[in-house]
């Protein structure tokens, strides 16, 4: 149990760590294994990576347009899954980000 919950935190603060440098990056670009790191932590198995990865993911969106489907598909996976704090960091925070168009071309 000690050693699930220190992989959890592990996870998490390799998160942190991602956005951040994706976050003081002036060319995102060049950063695109980070992005993918996040979108990829979505299929993990922390409940608490996963929400952060909710969080990430709409965040630098639109500086990967090549990686929009996969970003997309992964959101859509979360709001597939039965965790009721990552269910609820995409219910409450994805609305906005449809409507100020943070998607790009996927906006409605």
């Amino acid at each position: 149990m000690a050693a699930a919950a220190a992989d959890d935190a592990a996870e998490v603060e390799r998160l942190y760590e991602l956005g951040e440098r994706l976050s003081s990056a002036n060319d995102k670009s060049e950063h695109a294994a980070d992005y993918e790191a996040i979108i990829a932590a979505v299929k993990g198995q922390s409940a608490k990576a996963k929400q952060l990865a909710a969080q990430l993911i709409p965040r630098f969106f639109r500086s990967f347009p090549a990686l929009g489907t996969r970003a997309m598909s992964a959101m859509f996976d979360l709001v597939d899954m039965e965790e009721l704090a990552v269910y609820a960091c995409i219910s409450l925070d994805s609305p906005a980000r449809w409507q100020s168009g943070m998607f790009g071309h996927y906006s409605v």
